[in-house]
């Protein structure tokens, strides 16, 4: 499920449906507010990408495991499966690292450092989404004047009154 979501189409998950409510819910802006604009608002990526994350964290969790456990039994079996075109958990990581153009990925060498380079990799296309996001949307018009870096939005935690806060992110995202 995970790994043949792209960021547009991942806005449609359970997952990410509960996460942008949050977002809304906080922001106190209405459901059709801007998903982007939401989340970018309060420097928030979509759940994909820690999801992902914790995938290639666990694929280094398998691969370091003892050949007689029964977890690294059922990985190598799923490799072995994704050999022959048989679909499973192995066959979904790779199609995450497709899908992600991390073809230079060995998942046997998957290691911390490689994860926080693939995980920064995805931060950075997000950005490119969202900005790309900006670009062509007529309802964003303003707001990609007002909003040039992904990051939490200052005024959020400099505003103190509640109905000035929630007039000036109502007047920016929706």
């Amino acid at each position: 499920m995970y790994t043949k979501q792209n960021f547009k189409t991942w806005d449609s998950s359970p997952i990410e449906k509960i996460h942008l409510k949050f977002c809304k819910h906080y922001l106190d802006v209405n459901n059709k507010a801007s998903n982007v604009a939401c989340r970018a608002e309060l420097g928030r990526l979509s759940l994909i990408i820690p999801i992902n994350q914790k995938i290639m964290k666990y694929i280094v969790y398998l691969n370091n495991k003892d050949n007689d456990s029964i977890v690294k039994q059922f990985f190598l079996m799923s490799k072995n499966l994704h050999f022959i075109n048989n679909s499973g958990f192995y066959s979904n990581f790779m199609n995450l690292i497709e899908r992600y153009q991390m073809s230079n990925l060995d998942p046997e060498s998957l290691d911390n450092d490689r994860i926080r380079r693939y995980t920064t990799n995805m931060k950075e296309k997000y950005i490119s989404f969202w900005r790309h996001s900006l670009e062509y949307s007529k309802k964003l018009e303003s707001y990609k004047v007002l909003k040039d870096e992904y990051l939490t939005s200052d005024y959020l935690n400099q505003l103190r009154n509640f109905n000035e806060r929630r007039n000036l992110v109502k007047s920016r995202v929706s």
